[in-house]
Parts: C-alpha cells; structure tokens; sequence
C-alpha cells in the first residue's frame, strides 16, 4: 500500500472516531443519572434457613409490639370513645394480620424444633457412651429452632389475647348502648330484643377462625382452672359440631396440637375433642375418624411420635390415659358404623381390661363442667340455660352407676 494513501486513510479512520468519542460522553453523562433497578429474585430463589429464622424472629417482635400497642390503646381510651377511635381499629388491623403470619409459621416451626432436637439427643446419647459427661449441659440447651417455636408461640398467644379483649369489649359496648336505648324508649322492647339478638349472633359468628380459637384454648396453661374461658369452651365447641365445614376446621386444629405440641397442650386438646364428642353429631363422628386423625391418635398411643417434646420417648403416661378414655367413648358412640375406623385403631392400642366395644364416658367426669364459682363470674353475655348448654347429642355419655359389662 502506498505510503501517502496510508496516512491519509489513517487520518479519515481518526475523523471518523470523533464523533464516536462524543457519543460515548453523552452516554457516560447518562449514566450518572441512571438508577440500576431491583434484583429480580427467580421463582426457584431459595431463603437462606438463617436469614427466614432472622426474619420470623423479627415478625414475632413486630407482632408482640403490635399486641402491646393495641392494648395500651385500649386501657387509656374511654369506654365511649372506643368505637370511633380510628387508632384502635387501625392496631387491630395491624394485630390481625401479624397473628395470620406467625401462626401460618407455628407447624412448621414445631417440626423444625422436632427434627433439631432429636439430632442434638442422638449426639448427646452418643457423647454418654463414650463417657464424655462433662459436655451433658450443652445439649440440655434450647436450640435456635426451639427458641423460634417459642418466640411464634408467645407471640400469637399476646396477639390472641388482645384481638380477644378488642372483641370483648366492642360487644360490651353494643350491649351497653342497647340498653340504654331501651331506657329512653320503652315503647320498642321488641325491637330492641331483635338488636340484642343481633349482637350476640355476631358475637357467636365473629370471623376470628375457628383454628385459631382451639389454639389459643389449648396454649393456655390454665385451661379448664381459669375461669375467664369457659365461655369461648361453650362458643368453640359449639360452632364445631354446627355443620361439615367447621367440624373438618376443628378436627384439623385438634390433630395438629395433639402432634406438635407439649403434654400440657396435648391435655387441653384431648379434653376439647371430649367435650365436642359430647354434643357431636354422625358427621362430627365421621371426619373424627378420617386417615390423618386416626394416624395421629395411632403414633401417640403407641409411643412412636409423642408430640414435639417427645419425639424418641414415650408419650406422657396422663396423655395416653386420657386419649385412650376418649377414644373408647368414640368406638362406643359408632359401634353401629359399618367400615368404623376408630374400631379397628382401638383393637390395637386398648388395653386388655377394656372391651372391643368401647366405653362410653363418665357423664360426672369433671372436665365436662365449668371450674366451681365459675356462674359466678360467667361473661354477662350468657344466661343459665347458656351456662348449662352441653348436654349430650347422642349416647356416648351414661351415668356413674352404670356397668358396661351389663351390655355384653
């Protein structure tokens, strides 16, 4: 190639480049005032366990701040002001929805706390055999699961007992304002009486689910002995048995406290499934005696499961007592059934002294009745009729005094 064509092509290739070189100015000045967007997570974006422990550790302070807010909102505000207090119904709102998040996670969280606990027992036990008793203490330590259960645990439990409160006292007040009215107008008792009657419906019908209402029942300790429940045992037992949807609702609840939960709930969870029993009707019967209930009844009567704190150890003895009453009285109330599912469960786990038939309960067993000075104290809400409202629906209960052997 010619020398002078050369440079003068080099030269063109330069002039050429200059325009190229303003272009990418502009382009670098553009992209000083250019934000870069959001990283898109793939549907198949996996959390970190550690960063989803943080994160419901966090949801649990955030619930327990929302319980307390709405309970200080509720003592320092006046009993007329209540229904027109903007912030209260806004801290419920903000209550409810932290409740529906932390107990989505509780099953969850309890089968997590299961799994870690029974892996720290086998290192513990392997430690034992070989004699290393000076590191015993460590494993008698909660993990970080358990401490998340019991975080979700006390978290959902303030949160139930101030959206409880919230609700209490919004009926009271509708009561309150009824009767004043029929003070003033004597003249439309009738009409009022239909208000009242409103009231107490939607008391009886409040959209609080009816899952979660078993669990609150069953994580107090003092259940059956604290007299401020007996009420909601009436309310929770009798929305239960009304119809399919809530009987599968109910039974559903049952079987998770009495798999994943400690004896003392476990106790509280056997006592409602009595008292549900009692009043219940073929249909409660019939979802009673689904697969996944039966499976569950099956693991703890034979000490293969035992709940969340006794995984690899039998099932507390007053646990298994009291499940094996109740199964008993259930065998006895669908002997009739054709295909019965709670007869073929019993004829494996009942004990030798007990018939294949079933043993109907004892109609003077103490966990059928309110705590004694209870219609003392009963919610004003209820009459005496109310307060003497389980009676039985079929003939799962007998007297004392009578002898099953007598049938047989």
């Amino acid at each position: 190639m010619d020398s002078s064509n050369w440079g003068t092509g080099t030269v063109g290739m330069i002039q050429k480049l200059e325009p190229i070189e303003e272009l990418s100015k502009q382009h670098e000045q553009r992209d000083n005032n250019w934000k870069p967007e959001k990283e898109s997570r793939s549907p198949n974006h996996i959390v970190p366990l550690d960063e989803d422990i943080r994160r419901l550790f966090q949801e649990c302070n955030i619930g327990l701040g929302n319980a307390r807010l709405l309970n200080q909102a509720l003592a320092n505000t006046k009993m007329e002001g209540l229904k027109r207090e903007g912030v209260i119904k806004e801290f419920r709102l903000k209550c409810l929805s932290s409740q529906e998040l932390i107990a989505a996670q509780i099953s969850l969280a309890a089968a997590g706390a299961n799994r870690t606990r029974t892996e720290k027992e086998r290192e513990k036990q392997l430690f034992y055999e070989a004699g290393v008793l000076d590191r015993r203490s460590l494993f008698d330590e909660q993990t970080t699961e358990e401490m998340l259960l019991s975080a979700l645990l006390e978290a959902n439990r303030e949160l139930l007992t101030a959206l409880r409160h919230c609700d209490d006292l919004e009926i009271h007040i509708t009561f309150e304002s009824l009767q004043q009215l029929e003070l003033q107008e004597p003249t439309e008792h009738e009409h009022l009486e239909e208000r009242k009657e409103a009231a107490m419906s939607k008391k009886l019908s409040r959209k609080v689910p009816l899952e979660v209402e078993i669990q609150r029942l069953c994580q107090e300790r003092e259940f059956g002995i604290d007299l401020r429940h007996w009420d909601l045992v009436l309310e929770v037992c009798e929305r239960a048995t009304s119809n399919e949807v809530s009987a599968m609702e109910a039974v559903g609840a049952l079987r998770k406290e009495l798999r994943y939960s400690p004896p003392a709930s476990q106790l509280c969870a056997a006592r409602l499934w009595a008292i549900m029993l009692r009043i219940a009707s073929d249909i409660f019967l019939t979802i009673c005696a689904s697969r996944k209930f039966l499976d569950t009844l099956e693991d703890l009567l034979t000490s293969t499961g035992g709940g969340l704190f006794g995984s690899g150890r039998s099932t507390a003895p007053v646990v298994r007592e009291r499940l094996i009453d109740v199964l008993a009285a259930a065998v006895y109330a669908s002997r009739t059934k054709q295909d019965n599912g709670f007869s073929k469960l019993w004829k494996k786990v009942k004990p030798n002294n007990k018939p294949d038939e079933g043993v109907p309960l004892d109609v003077d067993d103490a966990m059928f009745y309110p705590p004694v000075g209870w219609s003392d104290r009963a919610s004003a809400y209820y009459t005496e009729s109310d307060i003497n409202s389980i009676t039985p629906h079929n003939d799962i209960m007998v007297s004392v005094d009578w002898d099953y052997r007598e049938d047989y």
